[in-house]
């Protein structure tokens, strides 16, 4: 009876070993997180992040800065994908988030 048991509890722990490995499912990658300060979505931040950010700073999109003036329309240097802080307006919070990320590749 104990060699029985002995056996069971044998097969028990290789069949527990093997079972992973065999049923193993490739799963997809998730997406790396964006870069911050990547304004461009090239992949890294630089000077063309910086200055694309330039350019657009002390605009702000459609209903003013942080939103406050509904029906107002977006300023003419407006760029929505340099408002890295997500407040409706370009300023040295954007840029700082460049700064701070200067160099950094995905």
């Amino acid at each position: 009876m104990r060699k029985r048991i002995l056996v069971a509890s044998m097969l028990l722990v290789f069949i527990a070993s093997v079972l992973p490995t065999v049923f193993l499912v490739k799963t997809a990658k998730a997406a790396p997180d964006p870069l911050l300060g990547d304004v461009d979505g090239d992949g890294d931040v630089d000077m063309a992040d910086l200055s694309t950010a330039a350019l657009a700073y002390g605009s702000y999109g459609p209903d003013g800065p942080n939103r406050q003036f509904p029906g107002l329309p977006a300023s003419g240097r407006w760029n929505p994908q340099a408002d890295l802080d997500s407040n409706n307006f370009i300023d040295i919070h954007d840029l700082l988030v460049i700064a701070k990320n200067f160099g950094k590749t995905q």
